[in-house]
């Protein structure tokens, strides 16, 4: 045999002897972009998701920033993570459309000390009953807040209202959060980066103690949505997954 034939089988037999473990690579390989790309959306799903509480409509279980769940960036000791920002509070509403249902609820927040505010983030939506709302217009920033966005302060956001036959009333969706300044990060890190996160469950009581004291809301208690996470550098803070339920006529 020359020496041409010889490299010409060699060259064979180590492809022959190759095609077992390339197939087998690409194989493993194949499944294994399969498995992560479904736990990818499991997770986009599950964060993503309403809570079915009973004998109200579905209540999506975070506020949205373009069809993902909205995450507020934080930075502390040069370490950087993110808090979900889930929705803690419902507001059922007697009225007979939803332009009056709107401005009800937008009067008893005035009255409540939670006016609209400038210097936050706006144009978020959320899911009620299946359907997408986007946030409630309140001029400059859309946000209510008992204070200014300079000093401590307890914001929130709302999203309607969806109008529901089974109970003939209207709800909406929010969330509230307590919020600091934080101007080291201001410095270090830009405007992403001013306000602190300080508490879901602080500005939750607080906005719901100040609607039923000063604007007559109705306090019908938690609600557990199952809303809390917690993964690696990414949480929902001291959230406990349950939202207070507030009604307003």
């Amino acid at each position: 045999m020359s020496s041409i034939q010889r490299y010409s089988n060699s060259k064979q037999s180590f492809g022959a002897n190759w095609v077992p473990f390339v197939g087998f690579f690409y194989r493993r390989t194949w499944l294994f972009l399969c498995l992560a790309g479904l736990f990818s959306l499991s997770s986009a799903q599950a964060k993503n998701e309403e809570a079915t509480p009973t004998g109200l409509p579905s209540i999506g279980k975070f506020m949205l920033d373009k069809d993902k769940t909205s995450t507020w960036p934080q930075a502390s000791g040069g370490k950087k993570t993110q808090i979900d920002e889930p929705i803690n509070v419902i507001v059922r509403v007697h009225a007979p459309n939803r332009t009056q249902a709107t401005a009800l609820l937008m009067r008893a927040m005035v009255t409540a000390g939670f006016g609209p505010a400038s210097g936050h983030t706006g144009g978020y939506t959320a899911l009620i009953n299946g359907h997408i709302y986007h946030q409630i217009s309140t001029g400059d920033g859309q946000t209510f807040s008992d204070a200014s966005f300079m000093t401590t302060n307890d914001h929130c956001r709302f999203f309607g209202p969806m109008f529901w036959s089974k109970d003939g009333n209207y709800y909406f969706a929010g969330d509230v959060s307590r919020e600091t300044p934080n101007y080291q990060n201001l410095a270090q890190y830009g405007n992403t980066y001013f306000h602190s996160y300080v508490s879901f469950a602080q500005a939750r009581k607080n906005l719901s103690d100040a609607l039923e004291s000063r604007a007559g809301a109705r306090n019908f208690g938690m609600i557990r949505l199952g809303n809390t996470l917690k993964i690696n550098a990414e949480s929902t803070g001291d959230h406990d997954g349950s939202a207070v339920l507030l009604e307003l006529q």
